[in-house]
């Protein structure tokens, strides 16, 4: 409000194409995972599914090396993406700058979170339908490495996969086509439509989503959005982890 926040969002480097190419390319692989990890026979084992779940999600960030099959410099694509890697006093700053976003970021999340609750309430729907499928797991698992293996997913994993392909290139694309505003609201649409909370999950994922898309435009630094989902995940991780373990 008093003019001090500014945009940083820069153009991107790389041909428009090639980073609609690179997010086609992720939601291919991470449709055709769930049905590689069946043809591998691993019983009931849980720790090897998982296992096998962040292995693979980890390995489609390899996605993003496509554009050097078209002469890219690697320099470019992260530059891109929001991945500066020059100025270290930077790298601190944008990292530093991941929790102040997301404590600032939690009381309006909070409103959004119970008015929306207060809604499903009263159309007679479960506001916890909505929850991640990774709950039940954490809920019934009695074992350490499983609980293990869900943090490293959640708080590592899925914090930088997603944001390299989601704010990253994704992102670059939409505002390469676009203005900031409806590219801010049209990504995190997406981002809440292709998880796996369903329906009832939109409305707070596409906040979450929203946070986030502002984070890349405020600071054009991906690293500052890695660690602010991290700060998401993590925090509802741990909070869900202690509820099941006092249950």
């Amino acid at each position: 409000f008093s003019g001090r926040a500014k945009l940083r969002f820069s153009a991107p480097e790389l041909a428009p194409h090639l980073l609609l190419e690179v997010f086609v390319i992720y939601l291919f692989c991470m449709l055709c995972l769930p049905q590689i990890i069946r043809l591998v026979d691993l019983g009931s084992s849980k720790i090897g599914l998982l296992t096998i779940n962040v292995a693979g999600i980890s390995a489609i960030l390899l996605v993003a090396l496509w554009p050097k099959m078209f002469g890219e410099h690697l320099r470019d694509i992260a530059n891109t993406i929001g991945l500066y890697t020059s100025n270290f006093a930077q790298i601190l700053r944008d990292i530093l700058f991941a929790p102040y976003a997301y404590f600032s970021s939690i009381a309006p999340f909070l409103l959004v979170l119970v008015g929306y609750s207060l809604v499903l309430t009263g159309l007679d729907i479960d506001p916890s339908s909505g929850a991640h499928p990774i709950v039940p797991i954490l809920a019934k698992s009695k074992e350490t490495n499983i609980v293990y293996l869900i943090v490293f997913m959640a708080v590592v994993v899925a914090p930088i996969v997603e944001e390299i392909m989601f704010r990253g290139f994704f992102y670059s694309w939409l505002r390469s086509r676009m203005p900031a505003g409806a590219a801010v609201i049209l990504s995190a649409l997406i981002f809440a439509a292709l998880h796996p909370q369903g329906a009832v999950g939109i409305v707070p994922l596409t906040t979450i989503g929203m946070v986030l898309a502002l984070i890349r435009e405020w600071r054009n630094s991906l690293l500052t959005c890695i660690f602010a989902h991290a700060c998401f995940n993590g925090v509802t991780l741990t909070l869900v982890i202690l509820i099941f373990s006092n249950a």
